[in-house]
């Protein structure tokens, strides 16, 4: 199985992530979960990753991976910064 990237995580994963799985990670606000997600999301090196963002620039994102020393070659998604390309900068 795909490590995580995370140790810790794949001892409790049993070895990380099934072949062909897709992981979402959700928590509520100020619980850490942004920050997991994108050291999950930089931790498999072999593996392709997306990471979906709603309240931050894909350079903040990659910002905060390379002040981690994380890998920055994963795919972000800003869903605020296209919505305001295509809602209200038209408006």
């Amino acid at each position: 199985m795909p490590s995580t990237g995370i140790k810790k995580l794949d001892e409790v994963l049993m070895d990380g992530v099934p072949e062909g799985f897709s992981v979402l990670v959700i928590g509520t606000p100020s619980s850490g979960m942004e920050l997991f997600a994108k050291q999950f999301a930089s931790g498999n090196k072999n593996e392709k990753a997306v990471y979906f963002t709603t309240s931050e620039t894909e350079d903040e994102v990659k910002s905060l991976l390379k002040s981690y020393k994380w890998r920055e070659d994963i795919d972000i998604i800003s869903i605020s910064t296209q919505y305001y390309e295509k809602v209200l900068a038209k408006e």
